[in-house]
């Protein structure tokens, strides 16, 4: 289905597609309950009939207003209707592929209700309540004038449309230490991302400098190789399950919470995808090394997830090249402004409530939150955020699911910056709600540190 529906109906019965007939395989679909009104919702089950093998295909609920619940996974037949103490929730639906799961059986059906509605008469309708498909999402901000037509670059269909000035973010902190960023954040294949004029963002906040002084969802495809630095950290057999940032040709930083997953052996290690659009594809640019070593910052903490990154050293260096280029680091004690837009780039999740990742590079626009904003934002999840967290996101589009460890790209004098590392958000990938990045200028001691003793 792609993207989320939201349910405006205080009753109804939803079905999934195709429904008592089979269903589809590697397939999402996600339902946002948004009753005006509500305090409670009630799900009743008539029917789950999935996968015969086990759990392969299931359906999770999640409770929308505690952000870091993992929510309820159901399998089978629940024995009673299940009760969920929330204003808004999410449903979604996952199925593995044909040759993960068993044999499949008609699907699932269920009764809705909120507050102490009774329930509608029952039917046999895949959708009996008023479901609202949420549009695709790209950040397009257009003047009065039409959108442009649609062109194609390296294969990649891309509109254009006219963007109006990005408004002068308020702040912003970029002093020069002396770092060299002459052969970095400038890829040979410049990125475009659908309604976003990020030079002109560049342009609106140099009149902020400081001379002296810190899983993708509802994305697009990015244009093949326009972000050379990131890379997939993948199993022997392809398996793709972290991204991560090339800054040095033998060492790539990911998150702390990737790390335990990245197996070093005698005779063989997990790898890392360098110079990769299509993950399933036999490209020609692809590299992949194996791992020689992962070291973790010491001040790690999880579940907080505070100090979330890792390093991983290549067991060979990487071939630098158009394809495969290393990225600029933030500068120590750079800040970045609230309402920046910056980008995520990934191969993870691609819609809310999924468990499907994607075969090509996707990237998103966010916009980033003030330290404030992030800390009040998770306060309702009895989260305290910390100073080497950022909240990016919240406007449709986010980070989920396979995508930690990748880059934030943030673009400041005319070249792009690491600026963050995907850490954690909102359990189903609510794309309403800001996703946390681990900052790299807050964080560079460790990155730098272990850099020069390893190396």
């Amino acid at each position: 289905m792609g993207y989320a529906q939201t349910v405006y109906e205080p009753t109804g019965t939803i079905a999934s597609v195709g429904y008592p007939d089979g269903y589809t395989s590697s397939a999402a679909e996600s339902w946002k309950f948004r009753v005006p009104g509500a305090f409670f919702y009630t799900i009743t089950f008539t029917d789950v009939d999935l996968d015969q093998d086990g759990c392969y295909d299931y359906l999770v609920i999640y409770d929308d207003s505690d952000y870091l619940a993992p929510g309820k996974t159901i399998c089978d037949l629940p024995s009673a209707p299940i009760k969920i103490d929330s204003s808004k929730i999410t449903i979604t639906f996952n199925t593995a592929s044909a040759f993960a799961a068993g044999k499949r059986g008609a699907g699932f059906r269920f009764v809705y209700t909120t507050n102490d509605n009774a329930p509608p008469p029952s039917t046999s309708a895949a959708f009996t309540t008023t479901v609202e498909p949420t549009p695709p999402s790209t950040i397009v901000i257009t003047s009065e004038q039409p959108p442009s037509p649609t062109t194609t670059t390296s294969g990649v269909s891309v509109t254009t449309t006219t963007v109006a000035n990005t408004a002068p973010p308020a702040g912003g902190n970029f002093p020069t230490d002396g770092q060299d960023d002459s052969q970095c954040g400038n890829p040979a294949r410049q990125p475009q991302i659908t309604g976003f004029d990020y030079k002109a963002q560049t342009a609106a906040l140099s009149q902020y400098q400081i001379s002296s002084s810190n899983r993708v969802v509802n994305g697009e495809e990015a244009i093949p190789h326009s972000w050379p630095w990131q890379v997939g950290l993948q199993g022997s057999y392809g398996s793709l399950y972290c991204g991560g940032t090339l800054v040095d040709a033998e060492w790539v930083v990911t998150a702390a919470h990737c790390a335990p997953l990245i197996f070093i052996g005698t005779y063989g290690s997990d790898q890392v995808a360098l110079g990769m659009h299509d993950r399933r594809g036999n490209e020609a640019s692809k590299q992949l090394i194996d791992v020689a070593a992962v070291y973790v910052h010491p001040q790690y903490d999880s579940p907080d997830r505070s100090h979330d990154v890792a390093m991983v050293k290549l067991k060979t260096p990487a071939v630098l090249n158009d394809d495969v280029s290393v990225a600029c680091e933030a500068h120590k004690d750079w800040d970045f402004p609230a309402n920046m837009q910056c980008v995520v780039t990934g191969w993870g999740v691609t819609v809310e409530g999924g468990n499907q990742v994607t075969d090509k590079l996707q990237q998103a626009p966010l916009p980033l939150l003030s330290d404030q904003d992030c800390y009040d934002l998770y306060q309702e999840a009895n989260l305290d955020t910390t100073p080497d967290m950022q909240c990016a996101g919240g406007q449709g589009k986010g980070a989920c699911n396979g995508d930690s460890g990748g880059p934030l790209n943030c673009y400041v004098n005319n070249r792009w910056y690491h600026m963050g590392i995907v850490s954690f958000g909102e359990a189903s990938c609510d794309t309403e709600i800001a996703s946390i990045f681990a900052r790299v200028a807050e964080l560079r001691d460790f990155i730098d540190g272990t850099i020069a003793q390893y190396s």
